[in-house]
Parts: C-alpha cells; structure tokens; sequence
C-alpha cells in the first residue's frame, strides 16, 4: 500500500483503486480493510495520526498520499523512511 501511494505521490485514489492495486481485481467494495490498513499506515508514519499529513483523507472518494516536500515541514527520519 505504501509503495503504491509513494509511486502516485500527490494523486487523489479512489477506494476502488487503491483496494484492487493492492489486493487485485476481486476487490473494490471493502473500505473497512482499507481503513483498518490506512490507520496502521498513519500510526507509523505521523507524528499525530489523528491529524495526518501525510495520508490525507478526500471524504467519499480515497485517499492521496501528500509528498513530503508538500506537507508542512516533516521531520528527517520520516523523509529519509519515505524515501
């Protein structure tokens, strides 16, 4: 998941997209493994997963994953991870 969202770095994905890249063709109605995988992505990668940065929810539509240069001022390590 982290790969596909670093590899479309700023990029609005719907649900449907981000479940089927990662999981294949048989997916696209289950938000819940979604949410559940977003959360976990979020309490690694945000200093404040309650107001993330980086993973950044488009209500009703997905997701974008916001490039480190665009979101406000992240510290070193968590560029460097990035990366």
């Amino acid at each position: 998941m982290l790969r596909y969202f670093v590899n479309h770095r700023n990029e609005t994905l719907p649900h449907s997209t981000l479940l089927q890249a990662v999981w294949g063709p048989g997916y696209g109605e289950e938000t819940n493994i979604l949410q559940m995988v977003i959360r976990n992505l979020r309490k690694k990668l945000e200093s404040d997963p309650a107001r993330p940065r980086f993973i950044v929810t488009v209500p009703w539509f997905g997701y974008r994953f916001e490039s480190p240069v665009h979101a406000q001022a992240p510290s070193s390590d968590r560029c460097q991870a990035l990366s």
